[in-house]
């Protein structure tokens, strides 16, 4: 079903010959604007169930990490802090790390639907 084409990476003594397959046939498929609004609307995403359970937790440890943080001593030049202190102060980055990827993870999944809604359109329609 498909034709092996060689490609030619570099020259010399560093050649690494890459080996891939291009399609005999293309084949399309058609889709009614219905279909496609349904297939490209946005959905529920997983990512942004992560994201609100990650927000939850930075507004559920917020408070007790600033008062970790506001009471932190030190002593001798070490630092002082309480177990209980440090898992907010854990829990507080944590959720920042999960919100921030996440929050991406969602956006770039609702951008990369409309691209395709786009060139769906685009195709249809015969613009370049």
């Amino acid at each position: 079903m498909t034709d092996q084409t060689q490609i030619q990476i570099a020259s010399g003594a560093n050649a690494i010959p890459i080996q891939t397959g291009v399609p005999k046939v293309l084949i399309r498929h058609s889709i009614s604007d219905e279909e496609l609004t349904m297939l490209c609307e946005k959905s529920k995403d997983f990512s942004m169930d992560v994201f609100w359970v990650a927000l939850g937790v930075i507004v559920g440890s917020l408070p007790t990490a600033i008062v970790t943080i506001h009471g932190m001593k030190t002593v001798d030049g070490v630092l002082q802090i309480k177990p209980e202190g440090l898992t907010h102060l854990v829990l507080l980055s944590a959720g920042v790390c999960v919100a921030i990827v996440s929050g991406i993870s969602a956006a770039v999944r609702a951008h990369r639907n409309g691209s395709l809604e786009q060139s769906i359109r685009k195709r249809t329609t015969g613009e370049p």
